[in-house]
């Protein structure tokens, strides 16, 4: 699992610096091994708010590889498995189009349409006609994101009323 500041329609993720590298609007930590655990890991669920800006159609920096440009990239970067799998927002579980490697819905958080992912994303996101509701936590994965995941809810914050 890894978060990002930004992340493109291909699953590359920025969490260096917004705006240019030599004169960014904004430093961040850099992506402290992500760039490995990116490029080698069987598969990568990305965490992010569900904002414009942090969706955009362009990562200021590539600090970790995603599909790259799409189809192929990843191999012809000699990386050859893995890429991102999901990305979960707060308003959504995103995933990637197995032939072209976009972005896609998955499913949408209770309360959410479409048109408010439309909105919330920087890029023109696939949008399948059959659109499911993300499945809430039980009882059971509330009380332990709650005493062990994420005591202070700095995660979950938007489930506290479960």
């Amino acid at each position: 699992m890894l978060g990002a500041a930004e992340v493109d329609k291909y699953g590359k993720i920025n969490t260096t610096v917004i705006g240019s590298y030599r004169s960014p609007s904004i430093r961040l930590p850099g992506s402290g091994g992500a760039d490995d655990a990116a490029s080698h890991s069987k598969r990568i669920v990305i965490l992010i708010p569900h904002e414009k800006r942090r969706l955009p159609e362009k990562v200021s920096l590539v600090t970790s590889p995603g599909y790259i440009h799409g189809p192929g990239d990843r191999e012809k970067a000699g990386l050859k498995r893995g890429g991102p799998s999901r990305v979960i927002t707060d308003l959504a579980v995103l995933g990637f189009d197995h032939e072209s490697k976009m972005m896609k819905l998955e499913s949408l958080h209770q309360g959410v349409s479409s048109a408010e992912i439309k909105e919330n994303t920087g890029f023109e996101i696939m949008i399948p006609k059959n659109i499911r509701t993300t499945e809430p936590p039980t009882t059971k994965q509330l009380k332990l994101l709650r005493s062990k995941i994420d005591p202070p809810s700095f995660y979950t914050e938007k489930w506290r009323e479960l």
